[in-house]
């Protein structure tokens, strides 16, 4: 499947240079899966005595880059950051454990040197999954490949492995099998022969441990569930008519599916089964099982039970600047003896705030495009890409007018932080075409931030969004990259329709390649 001994011997090499170090600055990405590295990598040195530091950023670009060159500590340890970035550090102690395609050559024995950093004792130190034959948005996270380094820094370090997992369901490794594969299936075993992660084949659908049935099935969009997802009644006729679920327990208390016991589970499923067969979406079935992770540790019905829901609370608290909460809230679950009872009740609590907020602003977003008084198309496509639209314009705006139960009023409902989210739920609702990729814009730190996602048959047709949005954003002078089915650019903006033509074009000879 890949060089997997050139890749367990490159994160010894790693680990042995990082416990050397008199000071390490850990700099990591913003979302779920960069918040978890950054827990691994900040536990692991703790556990050696190493000094350090830990930092978030929400982007790479020349500013970051210069922090990073600048930088007093005697390493940078980079995590879910800097893999397609090399060429622009210097800094003589750099470590890199990114899974996002590396700028150069994929043979590690063919590397270009293109920094100063590129002759330090000639040998990069970058643990990256491309390098070594594996897919990054399939095999193993930036959370997977800092977890890989930790183990070699001390065995203690397995108990670190459920963080990992966090990381790799919150970067939607799982969804295109449904399980995790590859790498991250030797992580999950890290983990289970632990005792400290379960796994059980079950319905997939989000918020199974703190959203009422109902809901569950109402919010349903990954898969959407035709006569389900966006009907309340509906999801309700079904669940007590077709499936007779109490809806509540004795108090009265909305239940769960973490409630329900295996036979009331299995009627659930035997049903949707029986109906989404009748519906001719055969397809949908298959999509709305596969592997769920227990982290074995924490409590049942809580959000740090389930590892999609306890990925989501970490990027409600990255994607609004609560960084390092998150971080807390990672070393508490895992890390015995780091946090009492009542710091870990009070972090959490903090962090359901963030939740509330981000998925308040998620279903605004949902109901902006989706109103029934909208005005106009919010979609626009192209030849091979779609753009969402506001008012006729390409650029989202960060606030927006909400009708709510005491009247309009003026939210922030857009974000650049947050905007990837919303294009990926717009684009699985079945609302849309789902057959080329969405990209979003809009304005951030004077420029504008490009937000792009797709799915697995537009990568089965020869989809590469990083490649596409790394050259689109290149014609126009900016920067661009992540994964082949989730990316992202940084454009001026009089570049937008430039941009727009360019990424078409590349996508477009993606699709028209794979043809051939």
């Amino acid at each position: 499947m890949g060089d997997f001994p050139g890749f367990t011997a490159k994160a010894e090499e790693i680990s042995s240079f990082v416990i050397g170090a008199h000071s390490v600055s850990v700099i990591s990405h913003i979302d779920a899966d960069g918040i978890t590295a950054a827990s691994i990598a900040d536990i692991a040195l703790t556990r050696k005595g190493v000094p350090h530091t830990v930092h978030f950023f929400k982007k790479l670009d020349e500013a970051a880059c210069d922090l990073v060159n600048g930088m007093e500590a005697d390493v940078v340890w980079l995590t879910d950051l800097g893999g397609g970035y090399t060429s622009r550090f210097s800094h003589p102690g750099l470590v890199v454990c990114d899974h996002h395609p590396w700028e150069g050559k994929r043979n590690v024995d063919e590397r270009p040197k293109k920094s100063l950093f590129d002759y330090h004792d000639n040998n990069l130190r970058h643990l990256n999954p491309h390098l070594y034959g594996f897919d990054g948005s399939r095999h193993i996270s930036g959370a997977g490949v800092t977890y890989w380094v930790a183990k070699h820094m001390d065995p203690r370090n397995v108990d670190l492995s459920p963080l990992a997992i966090v990381g790799a369901v919150g970067d939607f490794q799982d969804n295109a099998e449904h399980r995790l594969v590859g790498l991250n299936r030797a992580i999950l075993a890290d983990a289970e022969d632990a005792g400290l992660v379960r796994t059980e084949w079950d319905l997939r659908l989000f918020g199974r441990e703190t959203r009422s049935l109902t809901k569950l099935f109402q919010y349903a969009n990954d898969p959407p569930l035709p006569g389900l997802s966006n009907d309340w009644y509906g999801a309700r006729r079904f669940l007590v008519d077709r499936c007779r679920i109490r809806l509540q327990d004795a108090s009265k208390k909305e239940r769960a599916w973490s409630d329900l016991d295996a036979n009331e589970r299995q009627r659930i499923r035997d049903e949707l089964v029986v109906c989404l067969e009748k519906q001719g979406h055969l397809d949908l079935v298959e999509r709305a099982y596969g592997e769920i992770y227990l982290l074995i540790k924490e409590e049942s019905g809580t959000e740090l039970h389930e590892a999609k829901e306890f990925s989501t609370l970490l990027n409600s608290c990255g994607r609004y600047g609560k960084e390092q909460l998150g971080l807390k809230v990672c070393l508490a679950a895992v890390y015995d003896g780091m946090t009492s009872a009542e710091e870990k009740g009070t972090q959490l609590e903090e962090a359901l705030v963030q939740l509330r907020n981000h998925r308040e602003n998620l279903i605004d977003a949902m109901n902006f495009f989706f109103s029934e008084e909208r005005k106009g198309p919010f979609c626009e496509r192209r030849g091979s890409v779609q753009v969402l639209k506001a008012d006729g314009s390409y650029l989202l705006p960060e606030t927006v007018t909400v009708t709510g139960p005491d009247g309009a009023e003026e939210k922030e409902v857009f974000r650049d932080t947050t905007v990837g989210i919303v294009v990926g739920m717009v684009l699985s609702s079945g609302k849309i075409k789902d057959d080329i990729p969405l990209i979003s814009m809009m304005r951030s730190d004077g420029k504008v931030k490009v937000s792009g996602r797709g799915n697995r048959r537009m990568i089965e047709r020869g989809l590469d969004l990083s490649a596409a949005m790394r050259g689109a954003a290149e014609t126009v002078g900016g920067t661009g990259g992540g994964h082949n089915i989730a990316a992202g650019a940084t454009i001026p903006e009089d570049m937008v329709e430039g941009f727009i033509s360019a990424i078409d074009d590349l996508v477009g000879a993606q699709f028209k390649g794979k043809r051939a």
